[in-house]
């Protein structure tokens, strides 16, 4: 049996620690605008069955629709 040296286990970690996180984020429906799952994010938006990240729906623009040429 060979033995790990700290390298290899450092990647062992990390590769364990990874597959955890995978598997506790796919679960959790993505944002339509930037395809991530709204896993780890503070806030989000639902619309009907879509889903908005709390980071995609800070940075977007608040206007009126009065206020668009159509």
């Amino acid at each position: 049996m060979r033995l790990m040296n700290g390298l290899d286990l450092d990647i062992a970690l990390e590769e364990r620690r990874q597959t955890e996180y995978d598997r506790r984020r796919d679960p959790y429906p993505r944002c339509i605008c930037c395809k991530h799952s709204i896993f780890g994010c503070a806030t989000y938006r639902v619309i009907g069955r879509l889903y908005i990240c709390g980071d995609c729906d800070s940075i977007s623009e608040v206007g009126y629709t009065n206020d668009l040429e159509v």
